[in-house]
C-alpha cells in the first residue's frame, strides 16, 4: 500500500520510510509540491508530510490544495514535525490533517494512526489474547471484537482449559479477558493461578463482572486485575479499555526493539573502531618503515620532508593506540576497567597542548585555568578521560567562529567533586545541536549528523566514572557550557 512521504530533510524522510517499510507499507519519498501532486494520482493511499515544508506562506497555499484533494479521495494526511509549534499545528488541522505527530513519537504513533484508517484489521497484528467466559454468546462477541482489530484470540468456555492455553503460550501472550463468575474455577482463581504459578505477574488481565460493590472490585485488583468492566456494558466501553492496554503493550514492544537496535548499533560501532584501529597499524608501519629507508637515500633537501612524514606517522600511531585503548575501555565491565590515580588538571593540560596547533590554524583561542593541585586526584582511566576532554573541546570548537575563544576551567567543587568546564560563545545553532543530542534515542543518526557524537562519547565516559555530564547556559545567554563533574576518590 503506497504512502507518500514528503520532506526536504533526508534524515526525517529516511526515519519515516524505514518505519513504514517495517510495518508493510510502501513509502514513496518526495521533496517538492509538484512531486506530491504527481504521486497522489499514482494509487497513493495516504500522505505523511514534514511540517517544515509548510513554513512559508506560499507553501501553505499549495498544501491547502493538497489537503483538498486528499479529502476528496478520502486520503488520511499525517503531519510530523520536530516540534509542536502552534502555527504548524494550526495549518495542519485547518487543512484537514488526521493528526500531528512529533518526530520523537513516530515509532509509537505513526503506523498505529495509519492502520486505524487503512488497515483496521492490522492495528494489533501479532498480539495474542486468551478470552474465557462460560456464556457462549458473550464469549463470541468478545472474540470477534478482538479479531476485527487483528488480535489473535484463544477462546475458552471454562478456566481450566484457559489455564492450560496460558501455560502453553505464556511467552507470547499479551492479554487475558476473563469472566469473574464461572463454574469449577472462578476468574479470580484463574488469574491468581496464572500469575503465581506461571510467573505472569505483569500480564494484563481485564475482569468482566456482574458485581459492582466496592469490596468485590477490590478483590479483583488484589487478585491481579489490570482493569474491569461491569455487566451490562457497551462494546465500545470494552474496546476502549482493551485498546489502552494493547497500546501500552505496543509501546513496550517498540521500546524493547529500540533498546535492542541501540545495543546492536553500539556493538557495531565498538567493533568498527576496534577493527579499524587494528587494521590501520599495518599500513602505518609500512609508511614509517619506508620513510626511514628514504631518509638514508635522499639528499638533505628532502630529509626535512621525510622527518615530517615520520613525525606525523608517529602521532597517528599514538592516536590509534589511544583509540584501541578507548574501545577496550568502553567495551569493558566497570569492574574490569583499569583505574589509576589521575590528576585531571594534568590530563586537561596535555589535551590542550595536543590540540592547540589545530585550534591556531582555525584561529580559535584556548584559555585554560585550573585551581586543582597535583595532589587532588580522581580514580579513573587516563586514556578515556583524555578522550572525553578532547571530544568536548573539538565539538565545541566546531560550532564557534574564528577569533573566538574556548575556555577550559578545572576546579574543585567541594570535598567530593572536581569539575571540568568547557565554555564556548553561545550561538543559536549550538542550541539546536544539543537538542538533537538529548532527544529520543532512536534519533542517533540525526545526532551524528549534527556533529555531537563527541558529546555522546564524553557522556558515556563520564558516567562510567560515576560522574555527571551537563550542558547549560549562563544567565545572560551569551555562553554555553559543557561540564564534566567527576568524583574525587
Amino acid at each position: 500500500m503506497k504512502i507518500v512521504v514528503a520532506s526536504k530533510d533526508i534524515m526525517v524522510m529516511t526515519l519515516i520510510s524505514q518505519e513504514l517499510e517495517y510495518h508493510g507499507y510502501n513509502p514513496v519519498g518526495v521533496n517538492s509540491f509538484d512531486e506530491m501532486v504527481q504521486e497522489l494520482g499514482n494509487e497513493a493511499r495516504a500522505i505523511v508530510v514534514d511540517a517544515y515544508m509548510i513554513d512559508k506562506a506560499e507553501n501553505s497555499a499549495k498544501f491547502a490544495i493538497i489537503n483538498k484533494r486528499a479529502l476528496e479521495k478520502k486520503f488520511p494526511i499525517v503531519y510530523v514535525g520536530d516540534s509542536d509549534l502552534e502555527e504548524q499545528r494550526e495549518i495542519a488541522f485547518e487543512g484537514g490533517a488526521m493528526t500531528f505527530i512529533k518526530i520523537s513519537l513516530i515509532r509509537d504513533e505513526l503506523v498505529f494512526n495509519l492502520d486505524s484508517v487503512l488497515r483496521p484489521e492490522r492495528r494489533f497484528k501479532n498480539f495474542k489474547a486468551v478470552v474465557v467466559d462460560d456464556t457462549e454468546d458473550a464469549l463470541e462477541l468478545l472474540a470477534e471484537q478482538l479479531q476485527n482489530a487483528g488480535v489473535g484470540v484463544l477462546k475458552f468456555n471454562n478456566a481450566f482449559d484457559a489455564y492450560e492455553a496460558v501455560k502453553e503460550h505464556r511467552h507470547s501472550l499479551d492479554l487475558i479477558i476473563t469472566d469473574q463468575k464461572m463454574e469449577g474455577m472462578t476468574g479470580v482463581e484463574f488469574c491468581q493461578k496464572a500469575k503465581m504459578e506461571l510467573g505472569l505477574r505483569n500480564i494484563t488481565v481485564i475482569f468482566i463482572t456482574g458485581y459492582a460493590d466496592k469490596e468485590n472490585i477490590l478483590s479483583l485488583y488484589q487478585a491481579g486485575a489490570s482493569d474491569h468492566l461491569i455487566k451490562p456494558y457497551f462494546q465500545e466501553e470494552l474496546w476502549s479499555k482493551v485498546k489502552v492496554h494493547l497500546k501500552k503493550q505496543q509501546r513496550m514492544r517498540k521500546l524493547l526493539r529500540n533498546i535492542n537496535e541501540k545495543e546492536q548499533m553500539d556493538n557495531l560501532k565498538s567493533e568498527f573502531f576496534a577493527v579499524s584501529s587494528y587494521n590501520l597499524n599495518t599500513p602505518l608501519n609500512l609508511i614509517t618503515g619506508h620513510a626511514e629507508i628514504l631518509k638514508d637515500m635522499v639528499n638533505e633537501d628532502v630529509v626535512g620532508t621525510v622527518d615530517k612524514i615520520l613525525k606525523n606517522s608517529l602521532s597517528l600511531g599514538e592516536m590509534i593506540d589511544e583509540l584501541q585503548g578507548l574501545t577496550r575501555f568502553l567495551n569493558s565491565n566497570v569492574s574490569d576497567v583499569n583505574m589509576d590515580r589521575v590528576c585531571i588538571g594534568e590530563v586537561v593540560s596535555k589535551v590542550i597542548e595536543k590540540i592547540k596547533p589545530q585550534f591556531e590554524k582555525e584561529s580559535i583561542g584556548v584559555e585554560f585555568i585550573s585551581d586543582v593541585s597535583s595532589d587532588e586526584c580522581i580514580k579513573g582511566n587516563r586514556v578515556a578521560l583524555s578522550h572525553a576532554v578532547l571530544s568536548v573541546m573539538t565539538t565545541a570548537a566546531r560550532f564557534i567562529n574564528a577569533n573566538e575563544i574556548v575556555k577550559v576551567l578545572v576546579s574543585k567543587l567541594d570535598d567530593r567533586y572536581i569539575g571540568v568546564k568547557v565554555i564556548a560563545p553561545k550561538h543559536e545553532k549550538v542550541d539546536k545541536i544539543i537538542d538533537c543530542l538529548f532527544n529520543a534515542m532512536y534519533r542517533t543518526q540525526k545526532e551524528e549528523k549534527c556533529g555531537v557524537a563527541g558529546f555522546y562519547i564524553a557522556k558515556n565516559i563520564v558516567e562510567i566514572h560515576q560522574g555527571i555530564f551537563l550542558y547549560h547556559k549562563n544567565s545572560d545567554g551569551s555562553e554555553a557550557t559543557a561540564e564534566m563533574i567527576l568524583p574525587i576518590k
